[in-house]
């Protein structure tokens, strides 16, 4: 990309001077993750793929700021709430919420501001804030399901806007974008919405069904729980057999066809050594028993505490030979 700087000496002229160079982002994979709960299992996973970033809001728009100044991105990955681009502990007044509805406003409020800026400043958002409360009324339903009458869009889901805005813009052509959240494919319109802050080719995934954000597995013998609290939502299906309700399972939105897919599959997502970083797996509401035992050597195979755990309890040799059988039966986990 083009940037501009102050140079002091620029063909033996010592007087400061614009000029521009061209300064390449390092291309990654972006996994962003917004709840304290759901952390941890980045940390458990091995992990060559996704660089992970934990963030409690979405209205933090200087966070993204400050990473669209060292990265492109191949793909990106946000784990969260479905419509809910803030720690969903937040109580109301700091919650950020963001669906199609919500979406359209702030769009209506932009084209009645000043012309957007290149770079998106406090002022800026100050100014669609303020025309939003000339044209937007929202009845919010609170926590204790009480409703009250919003005037506007509130200024932090407007900086959560502008901070999904400059991140997907930043996708790199045929990217994809995960928005690993529950029921937020119900609703096509809405990976559409995001797809628009891009100009280039890139699908959107969103799901139809309730989708885990963290993941916690038991390893039990002859129903002894042996070891718990390892594993991830990566080198996994995101929904479990009790939420694989709607068969449409994950819809995407290809911005190059202009269309929406509905694929009835789950998707799968890797985290170590792949030419690809995603699967979509048919599936039926029950795993099948093939399905459901290579998951179980997925959370196993790709888990740090789980090879900790067993080299402790059984030594390193064992956890070798284990590990060598896995991949034998598996040679796609293969590190």
């Amino acid at each position: 990309m083009e940037r501009i700087f102050r140079i002091k000496e620029v063909n033996g002229d010592t007087s400061f001077q614009d000029k521009t160079l061209i300064v390449d982002k390092k291309k990654i994979n972006l996994l962003i993750v917004l709840d304290d709960d759901s952390i941890e299992q980045f940390s458990d996973v091995k992990n060559d793929i996704w660089v992970v970033k934990y963030i409690r809001t979405f209205a933090d728009i200087q966070f993204f700021k400050e990473l669209n100044k060292k990265y492109e991105y191949k793909n990106i990955c946000i784990v969260h709430h479905g419509y809910t681009y803030s720690d969903r502990s937040f109580n109301d007044a700091n919650k950020v919420h963001l669906d199609t509805s919500v979406m359209k406003e702030i769009k209506k409020a932009i084209l009645l501001a000043d012309e957007e800026p290149v770079e998106i400043k406090d002022e800026y958002i100050t100014d669609v804030f303020e025309k939003s409360k000339t044209i937007t009324v929202f009845n919010i339903e609170s926590a204790d399901k009480s409703k009250k009458k919003i005037i506007g869009v509130p200024k932090k889901w407007i900086e959560a806007f502008f901070s999904l805005k400059i991140i997907i813009n930043e996708l790199l052509d045929n990217g994809c974008l995960f928005s690993v959240a529950c029921w937020e494919g119900k609703t096509p319109d809405f990976l559409i919405e995001l797809a628009s802050f891009s100009n280039k080719k890139i699908k959107v995934f969103g799901c139809t069904n309730y989708v885990k954000v963290k993941q916690n597995n038991d390893y039990r013998q002859q129903g002894k729980l042996i070891y718990n609290g390892y594993g991830s939502i990566l080198n996994n299906f995101l929904v479990a057999s009790e939420d694989w309700i709607k068969t449409d399972g994950w819809i995407y939105y290809d911005s190059e066809e202009k269309k929406t897919v509905t694929t009835k599959k789950d998707l799968w997502i890797y985290s170590k050594n792949r030419s690809k970083i995603y699967d979509l797996i048919d599936r039926k509401k029950e795993l099948t028993k093939n399905q459901s035992d290579k998951l179980e050597y997925a959370q196993q195979y790709f888990s740090n505490s789980w090879e900790t755990f067993y080299i402790k309890k059984y030594g390193k040799n064992n956890f070798d030979f284990w590990k060598n059988g896995v991949e034998n039966k598996y040679p796609d986990f293969k590190q």
